[in-house]
């Protein structure tokens, strides 16, 4: 019983810090909003740790991300993802960053037709959102096997810019990425494997 008490404490705790950082729910916008959300983001679980582009970053539970159209208002992003638009947590370029249920959560709960979501990561040094799509950046020393490269490690090429001796891989649905790059990094063949983090966006879509 105290466990549970404990738990409700928690989530409560997390629903009014989420409520203060909404836009609409009372609370100031600018950089009292900001500060809310990071607050908001200091009382999640942290997952997986990882650097990209010599930044740290951990892997947030109850956070995912569902791409907009352009012009597409969140809320309708939302919906197509199975959230409500009160569980906005922020706007991130052409992306929604919305808290995710429990329930939710679980592959197996999720109503097919429903629009794919990505995990969400923090900027360990900053603090800021970054929607994690589920690419791999890889630098080759050797650039003719970046489909080898795709055969051996059991990843999809999306692309391959031959000329910049860089390939983007994407692994399986529920694949580990930290994993995946780390095995890449230590094959011989690879200068480099990091996880792709859209963090900086130039302005909103």
């Amino acid at each position: 019983m105290r466990s549970r008490a404990k738990a409700a404490a928690a989530a409560g705790a997390f629903a009014s810090l989420l409520a203060a950082a909404l836009p609409g729910a009372g609370g100031a916008q600018g950089a009292l909003a900001v500060e809310q959300r990071r607050a908001l983001v200091r009382s999640l679980p942290r997952g997986s740790a990882f650097r990209t582009n010599g930044q740290p970053y951990g892997f947030l539970a109850g956070l995912r991300a569902v791409a907009r159209a352009p012009g597409e208002p969140s809320g309708e992003a939302l919906a197509r993802a199975g959230a409500a638009a009160a569980e906005l947590v922020e706007e991130k370029g052409g992306f929604a960053v919305f808290r995710e249920s429990a329930a939710a959560a679980s592959e197996a709960t999720r109503a097919a037709g429903r629009a794919p979501t990505y995990p969400v990561a923090v900027n360990e040094r900053t603090g800021d959102l970054g929607v994690v799509p589920g690419t791999l950046v890889v630098r080759l020393r050797d650039p003719p096997a970046a489909g080898e490269l795709a055969r051996d490690h059991g990843l999809s090429l999306d692309f391959h810019a031959a000329h910049l001796g860089t390939a983007f891989y994407r692994a399986p649905a529920g694949a580990s990425l930290p994993a995946a790059a780390a095995r890449l990094a230590a094959d011989p063949r690879v200068r480099s494997a990091e996880i792709e983090v859209k963090e900086h966006f130039a302005g909103p879509l």
